[in-house]
């Protein structure tokens, strides 16, 4: 039993290099794959046991492939140990930028508006946000550090009536959203821009997508917010929940594509934000990521009341003109 014990233990991780958008799975199985890969590390915890029977037993059919089902989830965030900096270059420009989930509009507003002062954020990018919550953020004095520069809340203006359907995007005076637009085909408001003011100018691409329950809904959000990244000219700034980690395929393609993580540009691991009700956050289901030459110089994740994920923070350096 131990060596098949073994053997189906590594099979989980391979899930980590389905690419669900290419791979034509129907709607069960690209769930599966997706909920599967995305929790892979659970199996080097699996393993542990596994490995100490055999090893006492010297059963080693079932201890090559058990130590092979608990190393390979790690293969996946070796680019997250060692850091990715573009060169610095003259006259550039230190920006803030923070995103939060929510958390269906249950994320308490007075820690909001601390995280956003205590911060200096520059652009802050709220998902599953209600209108309760948008009215308790005015209220908290969140107008004082930044003002909304577009919002959809769940069920206005097309926005379906969904709790986690809501996102808005705030920025600070001297700030402005132009040329926004919409990428197409995501299950929820996803919004592109470019943020000018302040010497500098950057895109900035914000987003939810969809949960793995539906892994090709899923596979397609992500697939769309990283098609609108790569559309995008000069700096640019992604802040989105993506309900993806690096054991991901479909989420690895963004940096294949030049699109990288800030945790990633940093080389000091992942910034894990998921969930909150554990001592220590296991995934991380959230992402600020640059391209074109932007910096990264801290990335940090900040504890809101009433969310079930982490915040993320990031200091940001950024071309000017």
């Amino acid at each position: 039993m131990l060596p098949l014990l073994a053997v189906l233990l590594m099979l989980w991780p391979l899930c980590c290099l389905v690419d669900i958008a290419e791979s034509g799975l129907g709607p069960l199985p690209a769930a599966v794959v997706g909920y599967t890969a995305g929790a892979a590390p659970v199996v080097t915890a699996l393993c542990l046991p596994l490995l100490t029977v055999a090893a006492r037993r010297r059963d080693w059919l079932s201890l090559a492939p058990a130590v092979a089902a608990g190393l390979l989830p790690w293969i996946f965030v070796v680019p997250y140990a060692s850091g990715h900096e573009p060169p610095h270059q003259s006259g550039e420009t230190t920006v803030r930028v923070m995103l939060i989930n929510a958390h269906n509009g249950q994320a308490g507003a007075g820690d909001i508006a601390a995280a956003t002062t205590a911060n200096s954020v520059d652009v802050l990018v709220i998902t599953e946000l209600s209108g309760t919550l948008a009215h308790d953020l005015t209220a908290a004095g969140l107008d004082r550090t930044v003002s909304a520069a577009w919002v959809r809340i769940p069920g206005q203006g097309g926005v379906p009536n969904d709790p986690e359907a809501g996102m808005g995007v705030w920025l600070r005076d001297g700030l402005a959203l132009q040329d926004q637009r919409t990428p197409d085909d995501t299950q929820w408001p996803a919004t592109a821009g470019t943020v000018v003011g302040g010497g500098t100018s950057f895109s900035v691409i914000a987003g939810h997508v969809a949960r793995p329950t539906d892994g090709r809904r899923w596979a397609r959000d992500l697939a769309t917010l990283r098609k609108a990244a790569e559309q995008a000219a000069g700096p640019e700034v992604v802040l989105a929940n993506l309900n993806a980690t690096p054991w991901h395929a479909d989420f690895r393609r963004f940096s294949a594509s030049g699109i990288r993580d800030v945790a990633d540009v940093l080389g000091q691991g992942p910034r894990p934000t998921w969930p909150t009700w554990s001592p220590l956050p296991l995934l991380p289901l959230d992402h600020i990521m640059v391209a074109g030459g932007v910096g990264v110089e801290t990335a940090h994740s900040v504890v809101i009341g009433g969310s079930d994920h982490r915040g993320l923070v990031a200091t940001l350096r950024l071309p000017s003109g």
